[in-house]
């Protein structure tokens, strides 16, 4: 036997199908990673939003008041500057983000002492909650 087993010359046809089997299996890789890239962004931009109908109605009732709002308005500002490059922020500065408003405001005492893992799962799970259905997903109607 002149070769070793499993080591058998390819033939041109099934060469040319390997080839083209792997060249499929790249671009449907890369394009199953832009879908999910995707699908984050729009959570964390559902997250946003959500935010955003609470922080536009906030009032300081004292000095201290007027400087937490300000930097929330900067931290909601640098969110969506992002969110407008198509760049995600990502759900830890997320969660920092839910934790400070929670705080300020005087709501939420418990979001406070949860680990940042735990904190980044609620963000996400509040994106998806708020995102509505999968649009990425098929649905016959028959």
């Amino acid at each position: 036997m002149g070769y070793p087993l499993g080591n058998f010359p390819r033939y041109a046809h099934q060469a040319n199908r390997a080839a083209l089997r792997r060249q499929i299996a790249q671009e449907n890789s890369a394009a199953t990673l832009r879908a999910k890239a995707q699908r984050e962004l729009m959570i964390e931009e559902s997250v946003y939003r959500y935010l955003e109908q609470y922080v536009i109605t906030m009032s300081p009732l004292s000095d201290q008041g007027v400087r937490e709002i300000a930097e929330m308005r900067e931290r909601m500002d640098r969110i969506a500057g992002k969110h407008s490059e198509g760049k995600r922020v990502y759900y830890g500065y997320l969660g920092d983000t839910l934790r400070y408003f929670c705080r300020i405001s005087g709501i939420c005492p418990d979001l406070q002492t949860i680990t940042p893992d735990h904190l980044r799962r609620v963000v996400r799970d509040l994106g998806l909650e708020n995102l509505g259905p999968n649009p990425f997903v098929l649905r016959s109607f028959t």
